[in-house]
């Protein structure tokens, strides 16, 4: 009920209106050492898009930076919580080349906390375990990928083991928003 009122809010934000954002627990920042990224693999959930639409406006025009491809995976619980789904399709209509743009539904995305081993507190990748066409659409890591996740946190921890423990990417090379 909160997310659905914050989406709610953003569309009665009228011509001109500002919204702030805080940010998660965690802090946009790359401190790796593999230079240059030239490729970006974003996952979202909800209004986690929000942050991965400015990302990709910045890191996806010619000669600003050096990204050549983008992946975007954007996960919700219901179809209606995409509400900002013209703006990523309008910004992979304008750059089909560079932009891949996956969007899931998942209705069990907010079921019991996803934990390998409850007295451990453990996290595991159960979202990628019931879908399978999103585990296998995520490639193995590769010097030049960066990783951008924003979401809950139980999202990101999901996306992070995921990433990390079967993907074998970096923990430097992963960001949050």
């Amino acid at each position: 009920a909160d997310q659905r009122a914050v989406v709610d809010a953003f569309d009665l934000l009228g011509v001109g209106g500002e919204a702030a954002v805080r940010p998660g627990r965690r802090a946009f920042t790359y401190e790796g050492s593999y230079l240059p990224i030239t490729s970006l693999h974003c996952f979202a959930e909800e209004l986690g898009a929000l942050p991965m639409i400015q990302l990709l406006k910045e890191s996806l025009p010619r000669g600003r930076s050096t990204i050549e491809s983008a992946q975007v995976f954007w996960v919700n619980e219901h179809e209606d919580d995409f509400a900002l789904y013209e703006s990523l399709e309008s910004l992979f209509y304008k750059f089909p080349k560079k932009l891949e743009l996956a969007c899931l539904v998942d209705a069990d995305l907010h079921g019991p906390s996803p934990v390998a081993d409850p007295k451990k507190k453990k996290a595991n990748d159960v979202l990628f375990q019931r879908n399978d066409d999103l585990a296998t659409a995520v490639g193995p890591w590769a010097p030049g990928m960066l990783a951008v996740v924003a979401g809950p946190d139980a999202f990101q921890d999901q996306v992070v083991f995921h990433l990390t423990q079967v993907k074998g990417y970096p923990a430097e090379c992963i960001i949050y928003f």
